[in-house]
Order: structure tokens, then sequence, then C-alpha cells
């Protein structure tokens, strides 16, 4: 885990995915937080703003467009 550097939420709940997507932008130096479904984003959002969310609109429970609303 990168410190002292904005922070990207990744909101995806396919595992493989959600790795590639963290893999690609770790390799570009960006620090990165997962969420594996739309309540952990919510969960996340309500403690802290990312500088960027990356979010699938099709998850279980709370789905992208709820994540969206609620930030």
């Amino acid at each position: 885990m990168r410190t002292g550097m904005p922070r990207i939420l990744l909101a995806e709940d396919d595992p493989a995915i959600r790795k590639l997507v963290e893999w690609t932008l770790d390799d570009e130096g960006l620090a990165i937080d997962e969420a594996a479904d739309g309540e952990a984003a919510i969960d996340y959002l309500a403690a802290r703003r990312p500088a960027l969310l990356i979010l699938d609109v099709m998850m279980p429970g709370a789905d992208g467009f709820q994540v969206a609303e609620a930030l």
C-alpha cells in the first residue's frame, strides 16, 4: 500500500478483473484501495474520499449506481 498520495478506489466484484486493474494502476505508481462489492464501497466512501473512483455498475448488493448516489 502506497502512503502519502491520493488514493483511487476500485470497486469491482470480479476478483480477476479487480486484480488486473490493480496491477495495471500500481505499475503506473498509483495508490489503489479495493472494494469487492457495492456495500464495501459505500462503507469506504463513508470514511474517506478517494481522488478517483473506478466503479463497476453491476455488483451484488448495492450496484454501481447506488454507490455513485451514496457518494
